[in-house]
């Protein structure tokens, strides 16, 4: 798309390995995110302050691939890949996007070397979140309490 050519690799508790999708991978980590409560803080997080359009996106994007890998800590996605998801032409204006958010506190970034990619890890408003699915199904049990409850109230 851009005219560059370029080599990834993707980390894996055994070493390293061409990934399947040739521009993203995973760095051993997880996280313990709530999807949904992330995003919700992070809308509630711009209403007290400014981030471009493409900083925004960036960061949606960046949570995207986080969810897509299980949540590992740290994600390797090429800098084309993404300026491709964000449908930007300008490397520049990718620079400054990412920037931003690493200036703001949302992201962390590994710069990579020729042949691997940049490494990025959100930082996340809620770490210390439990591990479970945003959308778990609630199912009435033997004794008339739903899944996840008891007595109405969250155990």
């Amino acid at each position: 798309m851009f005219g560059l050519k370029y080599c990834v690799t993707t980390m894996n508790a055994g070493g390293v390995s061409p990934s399947a999708d040739p521009v993203e991978g995973y760095i051993k980590g997880k996280l313990n995110m709530n999807y949904l409560k992330e995003i919700i803080a992070f809308e509630e997080w711009l209403e007290r302050g400014y981030l471009s359009a493409s900083s925004q996106l960036l960061w949606y994007k960046l949570m995207y691939r986080c969810n897509r890998l299980g949540w590992t800590e740290w994600v390797q996605v090429d800098n084309l890949r993404l300026m491709s998801d964000l449908h930007i032409d300008s490397k520049n204006t990718f620079l400054r996007a990412r920037d931003a958010l690493v200036e703001a506190g949302r992201v962390e970034v590994r710069k990579g070397k020729k042949c691997s990619p940049n490494q990025y890890r959100i930082i996340p408003f809620f770490p210390e979140e439990k591990k479970g699915s945003n959308f778990e199904p609630k199912t009435e049990t033997t004794n008339g309490t739903r899944n996840g409850t008891t007595n109405g109230t969250h155990k």
